[in-house]
């Protein structure tokens, strides 16, 4: 009865590794999706040699399941990463490239709340950064640099985790 009233189609469900679970309507998915990334996701800029700057965006979760969902709905890469402790759940990584990071933020970009300034930030940084290519002058290089810590201080104030995403993963998972 609940899923009704929230208009959950209970007729057509999905299966997942753990559980089946009904296909929510595609506004309450919606909601669901920018929610979560909202609460749970990461939205940076990381800093290579050369001069590289490039935009990270991921999920770390310790539920596979709901990062199945993202990884069939916009593509990426699911990879476990290392525990907390002996105690703790395996935990996953749900990291999507370049190239489908800026549709998907685009995408979720409306409907966000906590991150909506990052958001907006990573799209400008990406948008510029797809007409420059390479950085290469002493002036593309500070703009890159000012994005980067723009970010960095966006998530210091209000006390956001800085993930260290550029970490070779442990393995990736083979869970479908």
């Amino acid at each position: 009865e609940i899923y009704k009233r929230f208009g959950i189609d209970t007729t057509n469900s999905e299966q997942t590794t753990n559980q089946t679970i009904p296909k929510m309507s595609e506004y309450i998915e919606l909601g669901y999706i920018t929610g979560f990334m909202d609460g749970e996701g990461y939205i940076g800029i990381s800093k290579g040699e050369r001069d590289s700057y490039t935009l990270r965006v991921a999920i770390t979760n310790t539920n596979f399941d709901m990062l199945k969902m993202y990884e069939k709905k916009f593509g990426g890469k699911i990879r476990k990463t290392q525990k907390d402790g002996d105690q703790c759940k395996d935990k996953y990584q749900w990291n999507i490239d370049v190239h489908e990071a800026l549709p998907f933020l685009k995408f979720i970009q409306p409907f966000t709340i906590v991150k909506r300034q990052q958001i907006d930030l990573a799209i400008e940084f990406q948008e510029w950064h797809n007409q420059i290519g390479i950085i290469k002058s002493v002036e593309q290089k500070k703009k890159a640099e000012w994005y980067y810590n723009t970010i960095m201080d966006m998530k210091k104030e209000t006390g956001e985790t800085i993930q260290n995403i550029d970490e070779e993963p442990e393995e990736y998972t083979q869970k479908t």
